[in-house]
């Protein structure tokens, strides 16, 4: 790592998680880029373009060889990009798979050694359904697609 500022790279990071994963990270002094297609119109992210640490990519995360070259120099890669919930991943399962699954196993082809993935799960890989908090010990027991795609990557 270069000192104790990062040189971070989040797809998906426009979202409802990354944009205030985002804010933190600035906050902390951090240099960030964002990967995201703003398919959403997702606005969180505009009062913190005035951040000269901050760069902001429209793009498709899922295709790695669009933004792999932002992954030169990088300390830490989150990637947050996903098609989420398993009502979404049902009505566009080959989308899913390609954002949830693909694009993960080609980033991780592509990572240096020294890179680290913070890569996060939710309730959905665990099986739980949200009935309870989970934590890293729990085992994997996805129950749809989505959680099957997030626990295979």
């Amino acid at each position: 790592m270069s000192g104790d500022k990062m040189r971070i790279l989040i797809t998906g990071g426009a979202g409802y998680l990354g944009s205030a994963l985002v804010e933190l990270l600035l906050t902390a002094g951090h240099h960030v880029t964002v990967v995201d297609t703003f398919m959403y119109g997702q606005t969180g992210l505009a009062p913190l373009c005035v951040n000269s640490n901050l760069r902001l990519v429209r793009a498709d995360a899922a295709n790695v060889y669009l933004w792999k070259e932002f992954l030169g120099g990088c300390d830490v890669v989150i990637p947050l990009a996903a098609i989420v919930g398993a009502p979404a991943c049902k009505r566009n399962i080959t989308l899913a798979q390609r954002v949830n699954f693909d694009a993960i196993k080609e980033l991780m082809g592509e990572l240096h050694k020294d890179v680290w993935l913070l890569y996060p799960n939710t309730n959905s890989g665990y099986g739980h359904g949200g009935r309870r908090e989970c934590v890293e010990t729990d085992p994997l027991e996805p129950i749809s697609a989505y959680g099957q795609q997030k626990v295979l990557a």
